[in-house]
């Protein structure tokens, strides 16, 4: 697993924000109260970071789902944990990433969302433990 340094948490938002020696993962676009189950969908622009608070409960396993019907934008998702530790992340290079992880205590996740490259107008998300939805 990879830890952020030094890594700063603005309450409970999902949003990290990391020191110079690390990348910058902070964004304006909060889109939601922490909660078990996510689904968004939207419009992602180039640089854009969509955070997402979701409850992980222990003893299950997580899933994240993200993609595009356009195809051709280049989307990414890393899923931090509560000590903004790595635990899954989907880079691949394409519009659409699938995550999976076991979650070993009931924990908060931040979910990060980007376009590394293309405007995306009909992305989507999930986020979910086993069993909650």
């Amino acid at each position: 697993m990879t830890t952020l340094p030094k890594t700063l948490r603005a309450g409970l938002t999902g949003l990290l924000v990391a020191t110079a020696a690390a990348p910058v993962l902070a964004g304006p676009f909060n889109r939601n109260a922490a909660t078990d189950y996510i689904a968004d969908s939207g419009t992602i622009y180039v640089g854009d970071i969509y955070s997402y608070d979701f409850l992980g409960y222990g003893g299950r396993h997580a899933y994240v789902e993200l993609g595009s019907a356009q195809g051709r934008a280049d989307l990414d998702v890393v899923v931090y944990d509560d000590r903004g530790e790595v635990v899954a992340s989907g880079v691949s290079g394409f519009s659409e990433e699938s995550l999976s992880w076991y979650v070993n205590r009931d924990t908060l996740y931040y979910i990060e969302v980007t376009s590394f490259e293309g405007t995306v107008t009909d992305f989507y998300v999930e986020a979910w433990t086993e069993g909650s939805h």
